[in-house]
């Protein structure tokens, strides 16, 4: 646990438990999220690119799948009521059945999807967004600015300037992102690297079985500040 830092931001994470699926992803980014200590990367043969390229980005906020993209504190919130607030929602919610879970391209990155997203995940990840929100302060223009890509739909873009994110409530995605952007043939690379590795945990279904309070150090790494089994 992280708690003795000081975060400049919050998020609600889904991060897997010990086992497998949680010590392949922090071996393959690099970064514990749940200890905070970098990890001895994990070498694949048929992968194109070092793992400075590769997982730059992804290894910050460590192997998860995001529920509620990390904010920052309103004036008038602290992490005291956001983890009073997860208390409240753990007690009240049930596990969630997710599946099996594939790999994906998921435009010019890869992450592990759900092979069908059920909509009780939909559901609880929409409920997420709207029980942080206000705790969020709102962004500055200068990061709406930089956040509001070309790419983005009229409603995507209404999410962004109400809820902080593009993809949320009917355009949330549960992905666990992999790698960061890549170039076409270096995607594909990886992917069939990965695939050989991840045959068998991909064998497996998920439960979401609880929440994750995580926060952005001041050097921009994620740290796993408690994991909330969900008892509803």
């Amino acid at each position: 646990m992280a708690c003795s830092l000081t975060f400049k931001r919050l998020g609600v994470y889904f991060t897997p438990p010990e086992g497998p699926l949680a010590s392949f992803g922090s071996a393959w980014l690099g970064w514990d999220i749940a200890t905070g200590q970098n990890t001895d990367p994990l070498s694949l043969s048929g992968v194109p690119l070092p793992a400075s390229i590769v997982t730059a980005r992804a290894s910050k906020y460590g192997f998860h799948a995001t529920l509620k993209a990390p904010f920052v504190l309103s004036e008038d919130a602290d992490q005291a009521a956001v983890e009073a607030e997860f208390e409240g929602l753990s007690a009240q919610t049930a596990p969630v059945h997710v599946g099996s879970l594939k790999m994906a391209a998921l435009g010019r990155f890869l992450a592990l999807v759900p092979k069908d997203q059920p909509n009780a995940l939909t559901a609880l990840a929409s409920d997420i967004v709207n029980r942080f929100e206000p705790f969020r302060a709102p962004m500055t223009d200068d990061v709406l600015a930089l956040k509001n890509k070309p790419h983005l739909s009229d409603r995507q873009r209404s999410n962004l300037e109400n809820f902080g994110a593009p993809h949320v409530h009917e355009d949330f995605r549960f992905h666990m992102t992999l790698t960061d952007r890549l170039s076409k043939p270096h995607l594909d690379a990886v992917h069939d690297a990965l695939l050989n590795h991840l045959a068998e945990l991909l064998m497996y279904p998920l439960t979401l079985d609880a929440l994750s309070l995580v926060g952005e150090a001041e050097d921009g790494q994620f740290h796993l500040i408690r994991r909330y089994p969900l008892n509803g």
